[in-house]
């Protein structure tokens, strides 16, 4: 008798706790509004693990605010546990951060996921990390802004090369991190709000200027540097070359007549071709472009040698001679002279050898044919088959 009047009066303390709470919380200015909320969650936890042993009236007595308290807790935690595409400035990210890292280990998310099922319990997790992850990434744009922003006040004080230098460096990180689609600083203007037009964008201008400046002169100094070499760049050897293949050398050499006159510097390629045939050997002409849009160097060009790879000679010599089954051989003898001078007839293919002979030889029949060649020095052996047509 004595325990069930204590867990009666347990249980009475929890309706008396729970009501008074959701009275404290309603009444609370907004200063305690968050520390009223957590005691809310609090009492309600309690509530629930002393429910089953209430009676009817206890729980009639509770069932208002208990509902109002569930609502409350749900409402608040699904909204502070969620990134908010709305609140974009980073203090608008700052304070959703605040209030999903001061869910982790609540009473508030305790009550919550008590609420929920297993699918809720994870999604309210995924989105506490998606908050975190949010505020992270914005943390890190904010570091690139805000170095922009203090190296221009800098720069606007003293304007010495050191921070002139720091400028350049803060500007090109922005740029490089923020021009997107052709929409430059989108993700600034978001962060800072206000801000943007008053702090932001005059270190932005500031440091476009003293790039373009730069820019000019070093483009310039590039230019000089290609005209001094000359027209003429070193012949290239490769194999299967294509136009890609071509860029890539024609960059490298480029690259390094840049490099050796401290004249690095961003620029495109046009006009380059045509690719030499495979097999062959011809001049390949291109023009180097810079990103000013007016200077530019062109009738460039190098010599180049597109060789076979093993691959292709092989696959090249295999067509020449699947082409020779249907011109009307009337012997083996003949065929197989044929397929030599088709062999033979791959651009510096040599010493073409059919190695096997053929008895059968009638329309219609599938003839074996192996054979070796020479190409580049190296001598191979392969093997096709052909349906004879007389």
């Amino acid at each position: 008798l004595q325990k069930r009047v204590e867990k009666g009066k347990m249980a009475q303390e929890a309706v008396d706790a729970l009501n008074a709470a959701w009275e404290a919380f309603d009444d609370a200015a907004p200063a305690g509004k968050e520390a009223a909320r957590e005691a809310l969650a609090e009492a309600l936890l309690n509530y629930n693990k002393l429910e089953p042993t209430m009676t009817a009236e206890q729980k009639k007595a509770a069932e208002l605010n208990k509902a109002k308290a569930e609502n409350e807790i749900v409402t608040y935690v699904e909204g502070a546990g969620k990134p908010d595409d709305s609140m974009i400035t980073y203090a608008d990210i700052e304070g959703e951060n605040e209030k999903a890292v001061a869910l982790k280990g609540s009473k508030l998310l305790d009550a919550y996921k008590a609420l929920a099922n297993d699918a809720g319990d994870k999604a309210i997790d995924d989105a506490i990390a998606a908050v975190e992850k949010q505020y992270a990434e914005a943390t890190e744009d904010m570091v690139l802004i805000n170095a922009l922003i203090d190296s221009y006040e800098d720069y606007k004080a003293l304007q010495n090369d050191s921070t002139e230098a720091a400028l350049l460096a803060a500007f090109s990180a922005c740029k490089s991190e923020f021009q997107e689609d052709g929409k430059a600083n989108k993700v600034p203007s978001a962060l800072l709000g206000t801000d943007y037009n008053s702090k932001y964008l005059p270190a932005w201008y500031e440091g476009e200027k003293l790039a373009n400046a730069n820019d000019a002169a070093l483009i310039a100094k590039a230019k000089d540097a290609l005209d001094k070499f000359g027209k003429d760049w070193a012949a290239f050897t490769g194999e299967d070359l294509d136009k890609n293949a071509l860029e890539d050398e024609i960059c490298r050499q480029v690259d390094a007549v840049l490099a050796a006159a401290d004249a690095s510097v961003s620029y495109t390629l046009s006009s380059v071709g045509p690719v030499p045939a495979l097999g062959s050997k011809g001049e390949v002409w291109f023009q180097v472009n810079f990103t000013d849009g007016t200077t530019h160097v062109g009738n460039n060009k190098f010599d180049v040698t597109n060789n076979y790879s093993a691959a292709s000679v092989k696959a090249a010599v295999k067509a020449k001679i699947g082409n020779e089954a249907s011109k009307g051989a009337y012997n083996w003898n003949t065929l197989k002279a044929w397929i030599v001078d088709a062999i033979n007839g791959v651009s510096g293919v040599t010493e073409g050898t059919v190695l096997n002979d053929v008895a059968d030889f009638a329309e219609g029949k599938v003839l074996a044919v192996q054979y070796s060649f020479v190409y580049n020095g190296e001598t191979y052996t392969d093997n096709t088959t052909l349906t004879l047509v007389a």
